[in-house]
C-alpha cells in the first residue's frame, strides 16, 4: 500500500485490479453498446448512464474503487457524482478535470476509469502526463483570457493549445495507459490526460469513467464557465 501511495503522490495516477469477474465484461460491453445506440450525445459517449443502467450504477459505486480513491487522498470520502461511458477512444486533447469540476477547498475531486475490454496503442488509449497534478491549477483567466470568455469554442481553440504548450515547455513525455478488462486507472483532479489517436478504427475501447468529489468540500463550481462570478454546480450524487 505504501508503494501505491508513493506512486500516486509522485505520478498523480494509479492502476489496480477491481476484481470484477471476467465473465461480466461481455455483458458490460453489450450494455455499453445499447446505451451508446440509444443515448449518444453526439460526442461518442453517454453521460450519467448510471441513471439508465443498474450495471453502470454498480460500477460507479463499487466499494473497492471508492476505497482506493479515498485511500490515495488521505482517507477522504469519495462520493460519485457523474459517469461517462465510451465505445471508442475520445482522441480528446490534454486537459485537467479542474477546468470542468472544482471545489472549495480546491482540487477535492478524482476520477476512475474502468476498462471493459483490452486497450493498446491501436485503440486510442488514455494517455496521461505523469506528475502534472503538481503543476499550477489553471483557469481560463490564468491563461490570459478575459472574464466570462469561457465556453467550449474557446476551450477548444485556446485552452487546449495552452495546455499543450505547458507540456512542451516542461519537456514531460505523456504515457499511454494500456489496461486489461477489469483494471482501473484512478487519477488526481489536476492530472493532465487525454485520448491517444485511434489507429484501428474498426476496434472498440469500451470503458467507463466515474467522477468523484472528496469529503471536506464546502461548495462546487465550473471554472470553464466562470468569470467575474463563479458558475456554481450542485452535484447529483450517485447513491
Amino acid at each position: 500500500m505504501k508503494t501505491q501511495q508513493k506512486e500516486f503522490d509522485r505520478d498523480g495516477y494509479l492502476v489496480f485490479d477491481t476484481e470484477i469477474p471476467q465473465s461480466f465484461f461481455s455483458v458490460l460491453c453489450e450494455e455499453t453498446d445499447r446505451l451508446i445506440s440509444e443515448h449518444d450525445n453526439g460526442r461518442g459517449r453517454v453521460q450519467d448512464a448510471w441513471e439508465m443502467s443498474y450495471m453502470m450504477k454498480q460500477i460507479a459505486l463499487l466499494p473497492l474503487i471508492r476505497e482506493k480513491v479515498s485511500e490515495m487522498h488521505g482517507g477522504k470520502r469519495a462520493d460519485a457524482f457523474q459517469t461517462l461511458n465510451f465505445r471508442v477512444g475520445t482522441e480528446q486533447k490534454f486537459h485537467s478535470d479542474t477546468i470542468h469540476f472544482q471545489s472549495e477547498p480546491a482540487n477535492l475531486m478524482a476520477a476512475a476509469w474502468v476498462a471493459f475490454e483490452p486497450t493498446d496503442s491501436d485503440y486510442g488509449p488514455l494517455q496521461v502526463v505523469p506528475g502534472s497534478h503538481l503543476w499550477p491549477t489553471m483557469t481560463m483567466q490564468d491563461f490570459g483570457f478575459p472574464p466570462d470568455s469561457g465556453n467550449y469554442a474557446v476551450y477548444n481553440s485556446c485552452y487546449e493549445p495552452a495546455i499543450q504548450d505547458m507540456i512542451n515547455e516542461r519537456g514531460v513525455k505523456p504515457v499511454q495507459v494500456h489496461l486489461k478488462p477489469g483494471q482501473c486507472l484512478i487519477w488526481a483532479a489536476n492530472l493532465l490526460h487525454g485520448g491517444s489517436p485511434i489507429v484501428d478504427r474498426d476496434r472498440t475501447r469500451r470503458s467507463m469513467v466515474t467522477h468523484y468529489f472528496l469529503g471536506g468540500a464546502d461548495s462546487y463550481w465550473t471554472p470553464l464557465l466562470s468569470g467575474n462570478q463563479r458558475r456554481m454546480r450542485i452535484p447529483k450524487w450517485i447513491r
